[in-house]
């Protein structure tokens, strides 16, 4: 009777860790903070232009990043947004008033060790038309996918990371 009793004491133990560290498995998202580099960017008609955002300590208060799949907690949330000012330069004068459009993609994303954790991120936004010679803005959307297991996890969590995106200003035409 009393090994019985243990039996049982046994398996609500393991049912209780297994489902509390399911639970617990995005207790440490990744937290937000501004960028680190300057989000007013300055780029000439048909070229491309590389920069980068930092995602680290909670400073801003905007919260934790979690997968898209994942209903947030409070301080959790499921995208980031950055805006970035752009203003377009023409190669003359001349081209000043002529319209264009500027896109971005993100190129990269590193975490503080050096890995390669781009495959876990995805943005949305843009592109946007823009007037060579004045400014415009150009919003993106981060994403976070559900890492396939833990050790992909642990790459991310808790971590700082370095998204790098890249700004391309198509050829302004008349």
């Amino acid at each position: 009777m009393k090994s019985k009793k243990l039996g049982i004491l046994l398996l609500l133990l393991l049912a209780f860790t297994v489902t509390t560290g399911t639970f617990a498995y995005w207790a440490a998202g990744i937290s937000t903070s501004s960028a680190t580099t300057d989000r007013n960017i300055t780029i000439g008609s048909g070229d491309t232009i590389a920069t980068s955002v930092v995602i680290t300590t909670n400073s801003d208060g905007t919260g934790s990043l979690i997968p898209s799949n994942i209903t947030p907690d409070t301080g959790e949330v499921t995208s980031l947004s950055f805006t970035f000012n752009v203003t377009v330069t023409g190669a003359t004068d001349d081209a000043d008033g002529l319209e264009t459009s500027v896109s971005a993609a993100l190129t990269g994303a590193v975490n503080s060790g050096s890995t390669d954790v781009s495959s876990l991120f995805s943005i949305t936004g843009g592109p946007v038309t823009a007037t060579v010679g004045t400014g415009t803005t150009i919003t993106v959307t981060v994403t976070m996918s559900e890492p396939a297991d833990q050790a992909t996890y642990n790459l991310v969590a808790g971590e700082t990371v370095t998204l790098t995106f890249e700004l391309t200003a198509a050829a302004a035409t008349s």
